[in-house]
């Protein structure tokens, strides 16, 4: 699974480029790679999130941030649709979809480890 990758950003390109479509792939490369520039190193799986503002050390814990954060900006974007009145039932309806898929992540959250 992991045994020939040398580092965490290695084996998150690498599950990128055989599992994701490309679009998302390059955003993801590209995040890395600011990430990299922000903090001078790459991404260190050892490292203490709670530095980071989690409560706990975890992982998934930033991730759950993360998915907060997806969920506002998708719903802030389709208020942004209803003040400009470029709304309609099928991006409501879209939209509504995103948040509940994200929300579904969330909970899976609890199916896998955080060590």
């Amino acid at each position: 699974m992991t045994e020939s990758v040398e580092t965490a950003n290695d084996y998150i390109l690498n599950v990128c480029a055989n599992e994701l479509n490309p679009d998302l792939a390059s955003a993801i490369t590209a995040r890395l790679e600011k990430g990299k520039e922000a903090y001078g190193h790459e991404l260190q799986p050892l490292d203490d999130t709670t530095k980071w503002g989690t409560h706990f050390d975890s992982w998934l814990e930033m991730a759950e941030e993360e998915i907060a954060d997806a969920i506002i900006y998708v719903l802030t974007n389709w208020l942004r649709l209803v003040k400009n009145r470029t709304d309609n039932k099928q991006h409501y309806w879209r939209t509504m979809y995103i948040v509940k898929t994200l929300s579904q992540l969330h909970e899976a959250f609890n199916e896998i480890p955080s060590e």
